[in-house]
């Protein structure tokens, strides 16, 4: 990992007489006719040059973009608000090609072994549940895999997810509600109650975070402010939920029809409101698995079944506004798809045997551009996917997307109008 083309070591050092120590004075006259033969400037002006000549250094320095090789270096190397370009080189310094080109394969490393689930990520770090019987939260390095921190629950870990800001889990009866960790060293850093535990799957945008599914109350999204956090409310729509999705102002959730397949919740402190109820279709569409929404769309991941009028699907595409119905796609022709994620020009799904399909989103239909076997789950920072390696389950992987040079703005981690994910770098000029 590297800049592709080094900042001068010396560029810190640009800047003159910023503290107005001795005078600085416009050589007005001179600009225009220049000095005469063997003329000397006053030291005031000279002064006045060298303060104009840095102020425009640095001026054109914050207009150009520098470029890193992966996502975290740029995140590491820059602040709120400032842009930086990712060239994910491959082999021999060519694009690497879609899917194909892997930066890591390892195993997990939480103690006691045990397979990795549910990784996610901030763009600058990695982490996932792992370790003997799930009981240890990992931090892990993006750019080989290896560990940062771990962290013991004294309980099985089931349900994780960052935003840039903390690491959220949930685990069993021991450990109810929500946990909060410090994202950069593991350390607790926060919990609050819920209505339960063990939940399936959590969600957070640096203000909010929601969880389905807590042991006894399988219908039941409970949500959460994260700066303290504090229990803010929670909604039973149905049986069981199995999916959850999440943009800045609402949540989404489904699992078990009743009724309706999908209901969106308004995210706000003391209550949950409903915002709209939709049926994907008058069929039966089995069961809801995922759900993703990059602040524009959601996208619905379900078992493949029959449509009223004709065909299959088991793929969906919402408004956020109203729960319309745009699009519907039959991904992989005989398969439940199970996972999903999103980045800006993609949508990424995992059936039910494992296979990821690389999806081009083109505002009115899918299109799967690639595929790829034995993939568990599934994270994306804008230029790479990674999660678990099936056909090795202990293992933990990263591969690049394919794509070229792409220009991402640095973010905050508390910010919830990030999109098309909740990362710390955020990929600008695409499809969002």
């Amino acid at each position: 990992m590297s800049e592709r083309i080094a900042r001068p070591a010396t560029a810190d050092n640009v800047g003159w007489n910023t503290g107005s120590v001795n005078p600085e004075d416009d050589p007005t006259a001179q600009r225009a006719a220049g000095w005469g033969t063997d003329a000397e400037p006053a030291s005031s002006e000279f002064n006045y040059l060298q303060a104009m000549w840095g102020d425009f250094l640095q001026w054109q320095e914050a207009f150009n973009p520098r470029e890193w090789t992966d996502v975290v270096e740029g995140i590491t190397s820059t602040v709120k608000n400032q842009l930086f370009r990712v060239f994910p080189a491959g082999s021999g310094g060519n694009i690497s090609g879609p899917l194909s080109q892997e930066i890591f394969n390892v195993v997990s490393t939480g103690t006691g072994g045990g397979n990795p689930v549910q990784l996610v990520t901030d763009g600058e770090q990695l982490y996932y549940i792992g370790g003997g019987t799930a009981q240890m939260i990992v931090g892990a390095d993006p750019t080989d895999g290896s560990e940062i921190w771990e962290h013991g629950i004294g309980a099985s870990g089931t349900a994780i997810c960052t935003d840039g800001a903390e690491v959220y889990f949930a685990a069993g009866a021991a450990k109810p509600g929500l946990r909060k960790l410090n994202r950069v060293d593991g350390v607790v850093s926060g919990n609050a109650a819920g209505t339960g535990h063990s939940y399936k799957q959590m969600r957070a945008n640096g203000a909010f975070a929601a969880a389905i599914a807590p042991s006894g109350l399988l219908g039941t999204v409970d949500v959460w402010t994260v700066a303290t956090p504090t229990f803010e409310g929670n909604a039973s729509p149905t049986t069981s939920l199995l999916a959850l999705g999440m943009d800045a102002k609402q949540i989404y959730v489904g699992g078990v029809r009743n009724t309706n397949d999908i209901w969106c919740y308004r995210i706000t402190t003391g209550s949950v409101p409903l915002v709209w109820q939709i049926a994907l279709d008058t069929n039966d569409p089995g069961f809801v698995n995922a759900i993703v929404a990059d602040g524009k769309y959601v996208y619905v991941c379900t078992d493949r079944f029959a449509l009223n009028a004709g065909g299959y699907a088991n793929l969906f595409c919402l408004s956020r506004y109203d729960g319309a119905l745009l699009w519907s796609a039959d991904i992989g022709t005989t398969v439940d798809l199970d996972q999903c994620a999103v980045d800006d020009c993609h949508l990424y799904v995992i059936d039910d045997g494992n296979r990821l399909y690389q999806i081009w989103l083109r505002g009115t239909d899918a299109v799967v551009l690639y595929t790829r076997e034995n993939i568990g789950s599934v994270a994306c920072d804008g230029i790479s996917i990674a999660g678990q390696d099936a056909a090795t389950p202990t293992n933990i992987m990263r591969r690049y997307i394919g794509t070229p040079t792409k220009t991402f703005m640095r973010v905050a981690g508390n910010d919830p109008n990030r999109r098309p994910f909740f990362t710390l770098a955020i990929p600008i000029g695409g499809r969002i």
